[in-house]
């Protein structure tokens, strides 16, 4: 079984944001690549137990080089995980009750090669593991 965040970037590609270790990557963003989306587990509110549920956080960074672009991708992705229930991110795995994000999204500014940054953190509500 994968991760939550594996099955989150699996999510985003089908949802045509990129192509997971391509242009999406799953707890870091690569020096190496100029335009990328990285995933990013945060924690997350304390489990319900008796019902079996959890409530995990994820962070969206999107990263580009034009500042129009990283904003239009982080959109892409609010679109996506805005107000979804009752769904697998990927078939047969991590059932969500709720996705939503947590907030708008933030320009976090420039990294040290002058990329841009945009981030937007997900609340899930899952059936736990």
């Amino acid at each position: 079984m994968k991760t939550l965040v594996d099955n989150f970037a699996t999510y985003l590609q089908t949802g045509g944001i990129g192509t997971v270790n391509t242009s999406i990557f799953v707890g870091t963003l690569p020096a190496t690549v100029d335009n990328c989306v990285g995933i990013f587990h945060t924690g997350g509110r304390p489990p319900e137990k008796q019902f079996d549920i959890r409530y995990p956080t994820i962070q969206v960074v999107v990263r580009n080089t034009d500042k129009g672009a990283a904003l239009s991708k982080a959109d892409a992705v609010y679109a996506l995980v805005k107000q979804r229930a009752n769904m697998s991110l990927v078939s047969g795995e991590t059932y969500v009750y709720l996705m939503n994000p947590l907030q708008d999204l933030v320009d976090i500014g420039s990294d040290k090669n002058n990329r841009h940054e945009v981030s937007l953190n997900i609340e899930l509500i899952i059936k736990g593991n």
